[in-house]
């Protein structure tokens, strides 16, 4: 606390940031697990400018070995907010994510903001991989969120942009099943059946069956499965 409340009398009186980080960086090393007293390092850093400074002190104290699951994930979040303010969507999804398997859902609402920064700069950018990684475990979150139809809306979207995604196809095509949404189910079987060869073929075209039998409508998918086992 007095290294806390000199640190304040240098930024207020004195106007000596560097004198206050100084201050700050003592108070931080007597107890490395303060998620609050670690911020007001990082806020003071930040205020210089300093998001390298302020990201590696958040490493330091991560490094120590000395915390809980519950510490070592809020620490995690407050360096996925310096990456992210710093433009660094990447290293943030990877911050949340060890979070996330830390302390569970409790971080899944900063996981999507951070996913959803990673998609956008890679969309962006032309990174293809990279918005492709990025929209694939942003469903999966809305599933575990309980988001099933928004997890399914964000699949249905992509494949609509890359068609050519036949693993995608297949990822929204159980899901749809998994919520019997036979209508969407059958389109995405019916996709499918225009890019798979083989036997992967034919259980699309199964699957078209079983989808338009439970919409009441057969005989929709005759032709293909004609067509398939020919």
């Amino acid at each position: 606390d007095l290294y806390r409340q000199a640190a304040q009398l240098a930024r207020e009186r004195m106007a000596d940031p560097r004198k206050a980080v100084e201050l700050l960086r003592k108070a931080a090393a007597l107890a490395p697990g303060d998620v609050a007293q670690l911020k007001e390092l990082t806020s003071a850093l930040v205020g210089m400018n300093d998001f390298d400074g302020a990201i590696e002190e958040v490493g330091r104290a991560l490094d120590t070995g000395k915390l809980d699951d519950a510490g070592r994930g809020q620490l995690l979040r407050v360096r996925a907010e310096l990456h992210s303010a710093n433009g660094e969507d990447a290293p943030a999804v990877r911050d949340l994510e060890e979070a996330f398997r830390l302390i569970g859902l409790e971080v899944a609402g900063e996981l999507v903001e951070a996913l959803q920064g990673w998609a956008a700069r890679s969309a962006k950018d032309g990174d293809l991989e990279g918005e492709r990684r990025a929209v694939f475990r942003l469903s999966e979150i809305f599933e575990l969120r309980n988001e099933a139809e928004r997890s399914q809306e964000l699949l249905f979207r992509w494949v609509e942009n890359h068609p050519e995604d036949i693993e995608a196809l297949r990822v929204l095509r159980a899901r749809f099943e998994r919520a019997e949404r036979w209508d969407e189910a059958a389109q995405v079987c019916a996709r499918l059946l225009a890019t798979e060869q083989g036997d992967a073929r034919v259980e699309a075209a199964l699957g078209l069956a079983t989808a338009c039998e439970k919409l009441g409508r057969p005989g929709d998918a005759a032709p293909a499965l004609e067509q398939t086992l020919e």
